[in-house]
Formats: structure tokens, sequence, C-alpha cells
């Protein structure tokens, strides 16, 4: 099965390379995902304005209770979606940290590269 002394052991595989150009592409995919959660809050309000004036405009007691359960849908989905939006606006501020660090770092090797040949 494993032959005489066991299974060979499987080489470490090093973590991939981020580049600059990768973070700047994430950071623009997480604009793009903030923007169409956006659009969809603008659509859930339109969605709760409406079911709130059909709860108001309501004659019987039945379309209350069908409208009040629209409203309250819709407020738990632009409470989900508001949680969402957060979450990404600390995603890309966090990003946008990491991208500023890497750039102090490279900065700072080029400045010791420069002055490794003073010394």
């Amino acid at each position: 099965m494993f032959g005489i002394f066991g299974k060979k052991k499987e080489k470490e595989k090093s973590p991939p390379k981020t580049t600059i150009s990768d973070l700047n592409q994430s950071g623009s995919r997480l604009i793009e995902r903030s923007e169409d959660v956006k659009l969809r809050l603008e659509k859930i309000e339109l969605e709760l304005k409406t079911a709130l004036e059909k709860y108001r405009n309501a004659r019987t007691q039945p379309e209350k209770i069908k409208a009040k359960k629209k409203a309250i849908e819709s407020l738990k989905k632009k409470k989900m979606y508001q949680a969402q939006l957060v979450n990404l606006e600390q995603v890309s501020n966090n990003l946008e940290n990491v991208n500023m660090q890497v750039q102090i770092v490279r900065d700072n090797v080029d400045i010791v590269n420069k002055y490794d040949n003073f010394f």
C-alpha cells in the first residue's frame, strides 16, 4: 500500500502572492457589490412605502393583516441589506488600509536599498 517506509510527505505549498492589482480589483468588486446592495435597498424602500400605504387605505381587517405582513417582511429585508452594506464598507476600509500598508512597506524597502549602498 504505502511501501516499506510509509507514504511520501507532501511538499509545503507557499501561499499565493497577492499584488497591488489584485487588491485594486478586489476593491472595485466590493464597490460594485455595495452599489448593488444600495439599489436593492432603494427597491425595498419603495416596497415598504407601498405596503404602508396599503395598510393605511385598507378597509377590512384581512387586508390590513396582509399589508402589515408585507411591511414587516420588507423591514426585515431592509435590516438585512443594511447590515450587509455596513459589512461591505468595513471590508472595503480594511482593504484600503492593507493597500496603504503595502505601499509603505515598498517605500521603506526602496529607501533601505538606496541607503544600503552608502554604508
